[in-house]
């Protein structure tokens, strides 16, 4: 049995000041399509892993929980979540966390132990990230990536 990776890239427009609001973020990219496989980056970013990896330094990111003000499309994911858990009991959703995309921009991939960032599958995800940033609509927008894990 596989382990999926679930969650949503998350955007704002409000001022960093302003981000704490309940409703300041959007759900824009959702994760599970995009990522079938655990790798080096899910590791290194949040310690998603079901294999050995050789695990040279602690994820940045692992098991923040949710963030206090997650978007609405990360919220009907928790309520679907709740209801799938009270029917089957709990188990198979955990590892809750998040990171703010300027944090994963800053990383130095190579002395975090990735051979190559640019084979993993979360490449596609913050090339999106990038690409959405350049558009005239998110100027000035910041993202983030909420994720957790499915067995």
């Amino acid at each position: 049995m596989g382990m999926d990776i679930c969650g949503w890239v998350e955007v704002t427009w409000r001022d960093a000041n302003d981000r704490d609001w309940e409703w300041a973020w959007s759900g824009c990219i959702r994760l599970d399509p995009l990522l079938n496989r655990q790798d080096e980056v899910g590791w290194a970013l949040f310690g998603f892993s079901k294999v050995p990896l050789e695990q040279k330094h602690t994820p940045i990111a692992s098991r923040r929980g949710l963030p206090s003000n997650p978007s609405d499309e990360v919220r009907r994911d928790m309520e679907r979540i709740i209801v799938y858990e009270n029917q089957h009991g709990p188990g198979d959703f955990g590892n809750y966390t998040w990171i703010d995309f300027d944090d994963v921009e800053a990383i130095d991939w190579e002395s975090m132990g990735v051979d190559d960032a640019t084979q993993s599958e979360w490449r596609e995800v913050f090339e999106m990230i990038r690409l959405l940033r350049r558009a005239d609509r998110f100027k000035g927008a910041a993202f983030r990536i909420v994720a957790w894990t499915n067995w």
